[in-house]
């Protein structure tokens, strides 16, 4: 370990962070629902909106944009001792342009605007150097008792700045509320149990356990706040005990040379099942390590039922095994070192129970860390075809009937690594009642060797599911291509075109000045590849856009019909193919794509239909090359709805449809399309690989009434469309 002396600034600058956190815990704000007002030029949404984080100083923080005049509030309820903080900056490209800088302000009052307290900044880095960092802004709740309270966060131009140039920030806003002292001492005890490996180990423990990035230690609080307790576990039991036809559900677990920890841990999750009407089938894999053979060996519960391969086979060949011992209706698929909630094969057959014709079941999951600690939630959408066509998102736990999965030939030699996804794939060419939990019913073991901690730990996995996804393709007669999707574990299956088919754009102008119609559609011919195509523009400067874009589309000759605004132009050629990828399959109702700002942030992917404010865009102003939640923005995906931006749909579900409803506006029509579509039983999918920039500014989308949205997990804020956690 280094001198003091010696160490570098970062070292002390965390350490001292470490401190303040392990004195405060900070809630950022931006889970929360925020109201804004402008006095910009620009609609709301372009002047207040999240921009991802920005590094000042070597401080990163998420920035909340609020280009003056604007303001955002927050209805919350706070505490005594509570404190509402946040950076100030002007983004470096106005540092040399601005002149006089910019006022924050932040104000804190009660609901009923009876009492306020109010702190202000002026940030001025054209002529303080020490501005071009973070500075902090901070009001301590002025209540005597918990309360309702209004937060505000406002910006303004000083006399003599422009506008142009002003662009104001507000780094991670939060809540600083002082720590429980039972956080506070199991930091220190964290820190206490590593100081035998070493200061410095204790150092890293310390840092961990207080500088825990917020979402994780946001999860945390969410999941122990509703995990059963023992008198809700044992309702469980009884409620599930009094079922008549609860069915036998086979765990199926192989076994190799598992840390016995963990393999006691995994066991253990199972024989604690508030649901009892289980086995357990482990297959031990030719394991050589005493510790794990032990741990099999200690084993008497009558349940646990244990078969030992003479050599080491491979997990396919040991979950085969597994599965051969398997008597129960229903199989649940589980890892030798991870492991399952409490009440995880009670939710499980109890959904089978309300839905009995359900085959299979896959619920959410999180990582549990070495120390215990619970992160990295994956709260999954509803079943998504073309989402599993991309990655192997169901996972864990998985819930399948036992005769399916023995009909479908059970776990494949040669796939390891991959042998679920290739599983899943072979059970959706069987049957389509394939249910989602919203629950996260499964804790997978972060470990140095697993892919839980990293997929690039198993490169060849990569590579076994890229050969499953190929298999696929050739039992059902699909003519594709399989690529990586550029990071382990996603994929893109890259459709042939069948046959010639003529798409016609439908060119989208708001009014006769948004977009010159002509120019947008020698534009879009120079950026397409595609060679079949026909182009008509519908611009409404009178009638309504809506009945415009379906008068167009009646009268357009391709079996085809891409509707694109007129402002939009393509990153590259392909687009148009990867769109006609997907809409010539029959069960695809509407296609859309990737659009971004010119600056490189995201405009759409697809669109959330249960957000607070009604249909919104997911991650919009996120980086557009960011990977998003779980390779949201990187990889196909099913959604309840895409943009009419860029939506691509066959002439004759358009027609089935009666095209789009011309009661509605045009930033309206498109999400009632799509959900009209799915209604028919049709999916809507995201492709990445189309790709377009606004050329030009874009009006916002108006507020609507918002409605469910199967594809964005109840789990996750409606507040905004960003995979946050509903806390």
């Amino acid at each position: 370990m280094r001198p003091l002396a010696r160490r570098g600034r970062e070292y002390w600058k965390r350490l001292a962070q470490a401190g303040r956190r392990l004195r405060r815990e900070h809630r950022p704000l931006r889970t929360r629902a925020m109201r804004s007002v402008t006095s910009d030029q620009r609609s709301a949404a372009e002047a207040v909106r999240w921009l991802g984080e920005i590094e000042l100083g070597a401080d990163r923080r998420h920035a909340l944009l609020c280009h003056p005049s604007s303001a955002v509030t927050y209805a919350l309820r706070v505490r005594p001792g509570d404190v509402v903080g946040a950076g100030c900056a002007l983004l470096p490209d106005a540092w040399s342009k601005n002149a006089g800088g910019a006022e924050f302000s932040l104000t804190i009052g009660d609901a009923a605007g009876e009492s306020s307290i109010a702190r202000a900044r002026v940030v001025d880095p054209g002529r303080r150097r020490r501005d071009r960092r973070w500075r902090r802004l901070a009001v301590r709740v002025p209540f005597s008792s918990e309360t309702a309270a209004i937060v505000s966060l406002a910006t303004r131009l000083r006399p003599g700045a422009r506008p142009d140039f002003a662009w104001a920030v507000w780094g991670e806003p939060a809540i600083e509320r002082p720590r429980p002292i039972g956080e506070v001492l199991a930091a220190l005890g964290v820190a206490m149990r590593a100081l035998p490996r070493g200061p410095r180990a204790a150092f890293r423990a310390f840092v961990s356990a207080t500088l825990a990035d917020y979402p994780t230690a946001a999860y945390r609080r969410w999941a122990s706040d509703r995990a059963p307790d023992p008198a809700a576990l044992a309702h469980m039991r009884a409620e599930s005990g009094r079922w008549p036809n609860g069915p036998l559900i086979s765990v199926i677990t192989p076994v190799y040379n598992t840390d016995p920890r963990w393999l006691r841990a995994c066991v253990e999750s199972v024989r604690a099942q508030a649901y009892v009407n289980w086995e357990l089938c482990l297959a031990d894999d030719g394991s050589t390590a005493e510790g794990t053979r032990a741990v099999l060996g200690e084993q008497t519960d009558p349940r646990i039922r244990i078969v030992r391969l003479e050599r080491n086979a491979g997990i396919s060949a040991a979950s085969n095994a597994a599965l051969a011992m398997a008597r129960g209706e229903f199989v649940a698929l589980l890892d030798h070192d991870d492991e399952l909630t409490p009440d995880a094969l009670y939710q499980a057959v109890r959904h089978l129970i309300a839905v009995p014709d359900a085959d299979v079941l896959y619920s959410d999951e999180d990582k549990r860390d070495a120390d215990g600690g619970l992160s990295e939630p994956f709260f999954k959408p509803c079943w998504s075809p073309e989402h599993l066509l991309s990655a192997m998102y169901t996972c864990h736990l998985t819930v399948a009937r036992r005769t399916l999965v023995e009909r479908a030939g059970g776990f494949r030699v040669g796939y390891e690594g991959a042998q679920d996804h290739d599983l899943m794939l072979r059970l959706s060419e069987l049957t389509t009642r394939i249910d989602h939990i919203p629950r996260v019913l499964y804790h997978w073991r972060r470990t140095p060797e697993s892919t839980a901690s990293a997929g690039s730990t198993k490169p060849w996995a990569h590579d076994s599911g890229k050969r499953a996804l190929e298999d696929y393709a050739r039992r059902n007669g699909i003519q594709a291509e399989v690529l990586s999707g550029g990071v382990p574990g996603l994929y893109r299956m890259k459709f042939a075109i069948a046959g010639q088919p003529l798409v016609t754009l439908v060119l989208v102008a708001e009014n006769e000045s948004s977009a010159d119609p002509d120019r947008a559609a020698a534009a879009l011919r120079a950026r397409t590849a595609y060679p079949y195509v026909s182009i008509v523009a519908a611009v409404a400067p009178a009638a309504s856009l809506t009945s415009r874009v379906n008068a167009a589309i009646r009268a357009a000759d391709g079996a085809q019909v891409v509707v694109v605004d007129a402002a939009l132009e393509p990153v590259d050629e392909e687009w148009l193919t990867a769109l006609l990828e997907y809409s010539q399959q029959q069960a695809i109702g509407a296609v859309g794509a990737k659009i971004q700002y010119p600056d490189g942030r995201l405009r759409h992917i697809g669109m959330v239909t249960c957000a607070a404010g009604g249909p919104a865009p997911i991650l919009h102003g996120y980086p557009a090359d960011s990977y998003g939640y779980f390779s949201s923005a990187i990889g196909v995906r099913n959604y309840s709805a895409v943009s009419g931006e860029c939506l691509m749909t066959r002439r004759d579900v358009f027609d089935r449809l009666r095209g789009f409803d011309e009661g509605l506006p045009w930033r309206g029509a498109d999400v009632d399309y799509c959900i009209r579509a799915r209604q028919l039983g049709l999916r809507i999918v995201f492709t990445p690989y189309a790709r377009l920039v606004c050329a030009s500014r874009m009006p916002p989308r108006p507020a609507a009434a918002a409605c469910d949205d199967p594809y964005y997990n109840l789990n996750l804020s409606r507040a905004s469309a960003d995979y946050l956690l509903d806390e």
